[in-house]
C-alpha cells in the first residue's frame, strides 16, 4: 500500500495561488481512494473493511501527523490559554 501514497508527490503543486487548495483536496482523495482499494485487493476483504484501516491511516497520515508535528509553531502557549 506504500505506493498508493506516491500521488503525494503533487502536494507541491498546492503552492500556485487559487489552485493549491483543489489540487491538495484532489491528491488527498485519490490517496484516500488508491489505498482503500489496495488494502481491499492485497488482503482479499470487502470494500467497507478494508475502507476502515485506510480511512485510519490516511486521517493520521494527512490530519493529525501534521498537527501534532507543526502545531508547536502555529499556536504558543500563550494562544491555548494558559
Amino acid at each position: 500500500t506504500g505506493i498508493s501514497y506516491g500521488p503525494g508527490i503533487l502536494i507541491l503543486l498546492t503552492t500556485i495561488p487559487k489552485v493549491g487548495p483543489v489540487v491538495l483536496f484532489i491528491v488527498w482523495v485519490w490517496i484516500l481512494i488508491s489505498v482503500t482499494r489496495a488494502i481491499e485487493v492485497t488482503h482479499g476483504v470487502s470494500l467497507l473493511k478494508a475502507a476502515v484501516p485506510g480511512f485510519i491511516g490516511w486521517f493520521l497520515a494527512w490530519i493529525l501527523l501534521p498537527v501534532l508535528m507543526l502545531g508547536s509553531f502555529f499556536f504558543s502557549s500563550t494562544d491555548l490559554g494558559s
